[in-house]
């Protein structure tokens, strides 16, 4: 009996994932219910009313059904919480859901670009650096277009403890007719999945005798 008109909450938040600057949904959707709902962030009351004059960005969708839905435009880093939808009236605290703010990778510099002078048959690192990515990027290397591994990578973690630096290393020992090759960088991680690159050419010269 209860189930046909006791308040409930018939959809909650779910955890999910935006791209950093776009536009994101969480849903709440409260059934047989016409008192007052907010939503927290990290439990924080963000306030009540649909627009929520703190929160310029933010903007409760609500319509006759009981839907309360939580819109972020624009979104940010900071974002990046555990929100949570509260019928207060009836005392009703839906799940919490994580809003995962992704952020892509800075374009990645290789130093040396556009061209870097070697020695034939001196062991050399390509270097290539990216920025500020969340989660962290994922680096890989390619010759000429072709895939090479072998290249050890390093972390930093920025102050804001959310976005990570990440430093590939590609040992290489050219030859000579490794010059005019391309050594290309791709950063990628969820945000920009065709990834970033850079390139720089080979120009390896040979030790006269």
């Amino acid at each position: 009996m209860c189930m046909l008109w006791c308040v409930r909450f018939s959809q909650e938040p779910a955890d999910q994932s935006v791209v950093l600057g776009e536009r994101v949904v969480l849903s709440c959707v409260v059934f047989n219910y016409t008192g007052i709902v907010q939503w927290t962030k990290d439990g924080l009351a963000l306030g009540i009313g649909e627009g929520l004059r703190a929160w310029p960005r933010y903007r409760i969708q609500r319509s006759d059904i009981g839907q309360f839905n939580l819109e972020i435009t624009r979104s940010e880093l900071s974002d990046d919480s555990i929100y949570e939808c509260q019928a207060t009236e009836a005392a009703l605290r839906s799940r919490r859901a994580k809003l995962n703010v992704l952020v892509p990778p800075e374009d990645p510099v290789v130093e040396g670009t556009p061209e870097l002078l070697l020695m034939a048959g001196t062991p050399f690192n390509l270097t290539c650096l990216t920025r500020g990515a969340k989660p962290a990027a994922h680096i890989q290397w390619t010759k000429n277009g072709v895939p090479v591994e072998g290249a050890y990578h390093s972390t930093e973690v920025l102050p804001d403890r959310k976005r990570v630096t990440t430093r590939s290393y590609l040992p290489i020992t050219p030859v000579d007719t490794d010059s005019g090759s391309n050594f290309t960088c791709v950063a990628s991680n969820p945000a920009v999945p065709m990834g970033k690159r850079v390139t720089v050419t080979l120009n390896v010269h040979h030790v006269q005798d």
